[in-house]
């Protein structure tokens, strides 16, 4: 690579992967948290039990996935049609990923 194309070589998608790597963090810890803090809300202000945690969690992350979706399938250049190809193993994955994550850290 460096040969053919030079330095420059190295940070092609490093934008998109940068794009995707915001849009996933912060739609992620964003909106678990504008979520949990609705669902607490409306348990009177007591603290959540894990299970309603884990919920919000996998709620989290299927909204992870269809906002991350996009930037993940420009990475191999998909035309504006195909960024959400895929999406239901990804929104799966992520929903799985969040709901260990999040509702354990919190």
């Amino acid at each position: 690579m460096l040969q053919n194309e030079g330095i420059k070589a190295f940070h092609k998608g490093l934008s998109v992967g940068l794009l995707r790597k915001a849009t996933y963090t912060i739609v992620r810890l964003g909106s678990f948290k504008v979520l949990t803090n609705k669902v607490v809300a409306a348990n009177d202000g007591k603290p959540l039990p894990l299970y309603e945690k884990a919920l919000c969690g996998v709620t989290t992350g299927a909204i992870r996935a269809t906002v991350g979706s996009p930037p993940d399938s420009s990475l191999i250049h998909e035309w504006v049609l195909a960024l959400w190809q895929g999406i239901g193993l990804t929104a799966v994955r992520a929903m799985t990923l969040n709901m260990k994550m999040l509702a354990s850290y919190d």
